[in-house]
């Protein structure tokens, strides 16, 4: 098999691997905040594609006289950009909505305008250079893109530093900076192989986009493992911690919820174990978990998170 070909199938192959986990993690759990990482994720895989492996692409378009070089490198950039702004706009959003944060309108306002104004002055120093001389190396050209990105991902990742801080939730504070380390390190290892330590099998182009553009999606992994771990151990306590009475008061009614009931949920939104339910109820750990199960039933959910979320979730 063309090894071009190959690459193209195992990066698609880890790409779907990756989307596929986060989709089920997200309707599993109905955090908000993973929504908007599965919308970074998206156009983070696209702009990937394109940074990493657009170079062997063009070049087997170009193996066909009907293709137009530079407008084929034109429509190459124009997807590239759209996809970091994209991907840095859904990361900057599942910070905030991690850190329980509302992003201002002015904020949102003023970000597109900027994003316009810096992919516009890019556009036009591309152009610039292509109607110079039309074989610029695309590389070339793409790195403007890489620096631009990696100066945006660096201001979005400070941000979670600065919004752990201001979370009231220890869980999800604590969540927050863990995956700040993890991205920072998994950022910084990217980058200094793609562009500054060199290895041996970076002479064959091939070689090169299959390490790079794997480390590029081996990046989300330990994320992605974290998420799932943290959030299994953790999942309850970082929905919610004081519930609104009017809301459980219309949760109750609506779903029928009997004393006992109402007794257990009340300690389930507040991360309390079965054997910590059983010891302040003076009941036993299997009829906490017995009820549990009824009350799931009984709701249409299966698991706690879910069960916090839907109470915050009402409306009175």
């Amino acid at each position: 098999m063309n090894i071009v070909y190959l690459i193209y199938l195992l990066f698609i192959a880890g790409s779907t691997f990756v989307l596929y986990f986060t989709y089920r993690l997200k309707k599993k759990y109905g955090f908000k905040f993973l929504d908007y990482f599965f919308s970074y994720l998206i156009f983070f895989i696209v702009y990937g594609f394109i940074y990493y492996i657009g170079g062997m692409f063009i070049g087997q378009l170009f193996l066909r006289a009907s293709f137009n070089r530079l407008a084929t490198k034109q429509v190459i950039f124009l997807v590239c950009c759209p996809a970091i702004m994209f991907s840095i706009y859904f990361m900057i959003l599942w910070i905030f909505s991690l850190a329980e944060q509302q992003i201002k309108t002015w904020f949102k306002i003023s970000y597109w305008i900027i994003q316009g104004l810096i992919m516009t002055g890019v556009l036009i120093e591309f152009n610039r250079l292509l109607n110079i001389d039309q074989t610029v190396p695309f590389g070339r050209i793409m790195l403007i893109v890489s620096r631009i990105f990696q100066i945006m991902i660096c201001s979005a990742l400070f941000s979670i530093y600065l919004l752990a801080r201001s979370s009231s939730n220890p869980e999800r504070k604590k969540l927050l900076k863990r995956m700040g380390y993890i991205y920072i390190t998994g950022y910084t290892i990217l980058i200094l192989f793609s562009e500054y330590i060199r290895l041996p099998f970076y002479s064959k182009p091939a070689y090169f986009s299959l390490f790079i553009s794997s480390l590029f999606l081996a990046l989300n992994l330990p994320v992605l493992f974290y998420l799932y771990t943290f959030i299994k151990r953790h999942g309850a306590k970082i929905s919610i911690q004081a519930a609104d009475p009017a809301k459980l008061d219309y949760f109750f009614s609506n779903y029928g919820i009997t004393d006992r009931e109402k007794d257990i949920i009340l300690l389930v939104i507040r991360g309390k174990s079965n054997k910590e339910i059983g010891k302040t109820l003076f009941i036993s750990p299997k009829t906490v978990k017995n009820t549990i199960y009824k009350i799931y039933k009984k709701i249409g959910i299966n698991n706690r998170i879910q069960l916090t979320n839907i109470i915050q979730s009402k409306r009175t």
